[in-house]
């Protein structure tokens, strides 16, 4: 990544390797993932948000549940 952003190849990395890396990144379809990723980890909501770290299923449904104002555990 960081190479990436620097733009400026590694030491330890051959030049066959280097250009293969700058040509897959320019693609089209490279360019579109990475923009979606990119779009997906500044969301606020959606499937990629983190539910809260290292905390059970169980913990995050009672979050849920006092969040969203509802007395109903189980409809989650």
């Amino acid at each position: 990544m960081q190479a990436r952003k620097a733009k400026k190849k590694p030491t330890w990395m051959f030049d066959d390797v280097w250009n293969s890396l700058l040509s897959m990144w320019n693609t089209t379809t490279c360019r579109a993932k990475s923009s979606q990723a990119q779009q997906n980890r500044t969301s606020e909501i959606g499937g990629s948000l983190h539910t809260g770290g290292s905390i059970t299923k169980h913990e995050h449904a009672i979050c849920l549940v006092s969040t969203l104002n509802t007395n109903d555990f189980y409809s989650l």
